[in-house]
């Protein structure tokens, strides 16, 4: 009943917005699955549920620096140190009984770890406190990585467009329990999201078949269809821009010190404000108006993240529009950054497994360096003289990364090249123009135009229904209107179709 009821929302929703965002069939399993994990995210690390519940024991002797907490620190030192070990093990990692231990390692560690900070005073003595919760703040991070990690695989292997329909889909339904559970605020809700891991795995375990599949029919594009990159040169890409990223969200983090209780329910308030309106903004910025990513970055993310900096040294209420601002240009960011990933792995052989791991210890481990240096700058007790200094060169920084990385005009050399929701880059090869040419002369509509380009690379029926995640009738009847269309009978006449027009370009 629940599963039908979805797919009815969503055929609902596809009729308002347009068909090429949401022609694909939704997985509910994924939905639901990735709102647990991002419900878990938020109301341990973006709520006072878990802090409060924090042993007073000092974490570094240093007042800015301990104002982070133990869960902060040691959860995001144990989650980066994993996401490391996983990047460095390479295709190791992207095997079935690898993702088998993973999930097993996501579910208990991140449950068991959980528990561990909810309920501290419960389950130890006061002479061990301190530790235990240290401890149980680790194995959360090392389950987090793998869980994390299993989520942004899959939504590589789904695409680009896939991954921000799922991704603001989940965010708006974790932004309804993140409410909910924050406001019942009891050892219930606690224990509510100590579980939450657990069910976010064992739906995720019902649609492994989906990342095993693509392995098995690599959907690495033909020779000459996409910029020739090296697996290096993309990697460092990733790791690049998601440090960038973690940093700048660690930095604000460090500099804001909320204190007493209704500012913290109010920061709570905000916070779920911003997510809903980023997802939002990212959903229409990117489908109805078809930007791509150097514009979504360059001209929306970059500047919200940056006015967050202008206005973070001004008095109350203008430092808390600030924080706002910022954590709606982060959450719009960090929606980009999960669509490129889809993208970056399409043009190297390598293991998206790799990839995203790479990419989300960036993102983690800059948090961590950016709000210690946060923090360190607030223990340093500066004036508003001070604080505007720190504000200038934080927007300066945003500038200079917004120049170099984002505005470079060459297609070849900049994040220009990306394009969301199957655009394609500017220079493209004969081979992509004929396809161009002849899905729109004949007539072939978007997902015809997807099936199409899938036959043109090989694929056959089966991978097609796995690619596109829709049933293998559905992909034989696609196949047969595209032949009818055509005017040809067979994938090698297709091909031969397809080698002629590319001739007279």
């Amino acid at each position: 009943m629940l599963r039908e009821t979805a797919r009815e929302a969503f055929r609902a929703l596809s009729k308002r917005v347009p068909s090429y965002m949401l022609n694909f069939e939704v997985r509910p399993g994924i939905v639901f699955g990735f709102t647990c994990y991002w419900s878990w995210v938020w109301v341990v690390f973006w709520s006072s549920l878990f802090y409060a519940e924090a042993p007073p024991a000092s974490l570094f002797g240093v007042e800015g620096l301990d104002s982070l907490g133990a869960l902060w620190f040691f959860s995001l030192l144990f989650m980066s140190a994993t996401l490391l070990v996983i990047s460095c093990l390479g295709e190791k990692a992207s095997t079935p009984a690898a993702r088998t231990l993973f999930m097993a390692l996501a579910a208990s560690l991140t449950a068991v770890g959980t528990a561990m900070v909810a309920f501290p005073s419960q389950l130890f003595a006061p002479s061990v406190l301190p530790q235990a919760y240290a401890f149980g703040a680790s194995l959360l991070g090392v389950g987090s990585a793998f869980e994390m990690t299993l989520w942004a695989e899959l939504l590589a292997c789904l695409g680009s467009r896939q991954s921000v329909v799922y991704f603001v889909g989940s965010t708006v339904a974790s932004v309804v329990a993140f409410v909910l559970l924050v406001a019942l605020g009891t050892g219930f809700s606690r224990f509510v999201t100590a579980c939450l891991p657990v069910v976010g795995m064992v739906l995720f375990s019902r649609q492994r078949g989906l990342v095993e599949g693509v392995a098995r029919a690599s959907d690495r594009p033909a020779d000459g269809d996409v910029e020739n990159r090296s697996a290096r040169a993309v990697l460092v890409d990733a790791l690049a821009l998601s440090l960038f990223f973690g940093v700048s969200y660690g930095v604000m983090k460090g500099l804001f010190v909320f204190e007493g209780g209704d500012v913290i329910a109010f920061r709570d308030q905000l916070n779920a404000l911003s997510m809903v309106i980023a997802s939002l903004a990212i959903f229409v910025t990117m489908g109805m108006f078809r930007m791509d990513f150097r514009r979504l970055t360059y001209q929306v993310a970059l500047p919200l993240m940056a006015s967050g900096f202008v206005l973070f040294p001004a008095f109350a209420p203008l430092n808390l529009v600030g924080f706002f601002l910022h954590q709606i240009g982060y959450q719009y960011f960090y929606t980009v950054i999960w669509a490129l990933w889809p993208v970056m792995a399409s043009r190297c052989r390598v293991s998206r497994m790799r990839l995203v791991s790479l990419g989300i210890f960036g993102v983690q481990f800059g948090q961590l360096a950016g709000s210690l240096a946060g923090a360190f700058i607030i223990g340093l007790g500066l004036d508003s003289q001070g604080l505007g200094l720190v504000s200038s060169v934080s927007v300066f920084v945003v500038l200079v990364v917004a120049l170099f990385a984002f505005g470079n005009p060459v297609p070849s050399d900049g994040w220009i090249t990306l394009r969301p929701f199957g655009q394609h880059e500017e220079r493209r090869s004969k081979f992509r123009q004929s396809l161009e040419s002849l899905s729109t002369v004949r007539g072939l509509s978007p997902r015809e135009t997807e099936v199409f380009e899938l036959l043109a690379r090989g694929r056959n029926k089966q991978a097609i229904a796995r690619q596109l995640c829709i049933s293998e009738n559905t992909a034989k009847t696609h196949i047969k209107n595209v032949y009818r269309k055509l005017g040809v009978h067979s994938q090698q006449a297709m091909m031969d179709m397809i080698e002629l027009d590319a001739k007279g370009k």
